[in-house]
């Protein structure tokens, strides 16, 4: 057998190569075999809203089922109801009139289908405040602007509309056209169709602080009060969102429910009248009432280190306040002698309160470095140590040279 040239084996392996790369190709190839087979067909976009006499292009692909996109395939295009839409061979949508239709393409026998609305075009959008409702508001105030939308002579819905304020700062507005007030000034609020840009413009003004909505109040330092002793009591509006809101410039209306036994001012100073007695401090604001009133009690005021003798029914209670000096190194009160099973409390303008709790008449309740103030001292006749008589309660103020 005669040998081969050099020639002709790089021929021969030349074509071998290219055979190789032949079959990789055809491995390769979607369009035919089993990778090639149309498992369904996407439509782009998958719905859409038209003017009437506008156009919109449609795309169809093919899809295998591992997800990939087959290469370009033959679509046929179709449009359920004409009148509505029409839709070329190439895909391309035109409206016709108002209504809806369904655009379907077909691709080697799989479908798919989508949604066309044609809408008549917009011819105008007029806004106005809802029923009952104005456009100047005030801060954390809102109104509804309400758009109507014209549209082959008659007025339409359903239209997507875009909101803009033209002064955010001053009052924003939301995609349902609901404007809220944030501080005092004039803003122009557009209502824009998305489909053929249509708008209309409304101004709103803000002016004048938050409306209120509730009022709290708060003693300053203690609700019991010694005859001819003063307390504050102090007044918290708030708009409806929460917002602490100044009484300054507003109607603020005090009272009292007992007004022989506790005056209020028109700055909420109260006044006890009686060494006795309770009272409900109400305060209005704008004629907006307080949540709960505050009830201050009557007290008779102690003098340091003089005692005073309770006789207390069983269960019974009495209580006393006395005012604590700056200065003061130690307060010691206590409850000494008689009968019964009396108990003391002893409550400072702020801080613990002193709670002893022993058996018999004789307790003691002290505290160094007392905060300045008024304070409260409470004793009772314990419901089951029967009436308390002839107890002595004295309360001493120390200041250590």
């Amino acid at each position: 057998m005669r040998p081969l040239s050099s020639l002709s084996i790089s021929t021969r392996l030349r074509a071998g190569a290219l055979a190789l790369a032949v079959l990789a190709l055809s491995a390769c190839d979607d369009s035919t075999g089993s990778s090639g087979e149309i498992f369904r067909v996407d439509v782009n976009p998958v719905s859409a809203t038209l003017n009437v006499g506008s156009s919109q292009q449609m795309l169809a692909t093919a899809v295998n089922p591992s997800g990939r996109i087959l290469g370009s395939r033959s679509v046929t295009w179709a449009s359920s109801t004409p009148a509505v839409a029409t839709i070329s061979s190439e895909g391309l949508v035109s409206a016709v009139a108002g209504g809806t239709t369904t655009i379907s393409a077909t691709i080697g026998g799989e479908s798919s289908e989508v949604t066309l609305t044609v809408l008549f075009p917009a011819q105008s959008v007029t806004l106005a405040p809802a029923a009952g409702q104005a456009t100047t508001i005030r801060q954390e105030g809102s109104v509804s602007i309400v758009p109507t939308i014209l549209a082959n002579g008659a007025p339409v819905t359903g239209r997507q509309i875009e909101w803009t304020s033209s002064n955010p700062a001053v009052a924003r507005v939301n995609a349902a056209g609901v404007v809220s007030g944030l501080t005092d000034g004039t803003t122009t609020i557009t209502a824009r169709t998305v489909v053929g840009g249509v708008e209309g413009t409304i101004p709103v003004t803000v002016s004048g602080p938050p409306v209120v909505a509730t009022v709290t109040l708060a003693v300053a330092s203690n609700r019991y009060i010694g005859n001819g002793q003063t307390e504050q009591i102090n007044a918290t509006a708030r708009a409806a969102s929460g917002t602490v809101l100044s009484l300054t410039g507003r109607t603020v209306v005090w009272s009292s429910s007992n007004a022989g036994n506790a005056s209020v001012s028109g700055t909420g100073l109260v006044t006890m009248n009686t060494a006795t007695g309770t009272s409900n401090i109400g305060v209005t604001v704008d004629g907006v009432a307080q949540t709960a009133a505050i009830t201050v009690v009557g007290s008779p005021v102690l003098a340091n280190n003089t005692p005073v003798v309770l006789s207390l029914a069983d269960g019974d209670s009495t209580s006393y306040v006395i005012e604590v000096p700056a200065g003061t190194d130690s307060l010691i009160a206590t409850i000494t002698g008689g009968t019964g099973d009396p108990d003391i409390y002893v409550r400072p303008p702020t801080g613990t309160i002193c709670t002893p709790f022993l058996s018999g008449s004789n307790e003691t309740c002290r505290f160094t470095n007392p905060v300045v103030g008024r304070w409260r001292i409470y004793v009772e006749a314990w419901p089951t140590g029967g009436a308390a008589n002839g107890v002595s309660l004295n309360v001493r103020l120390v200041d250590n040279p």
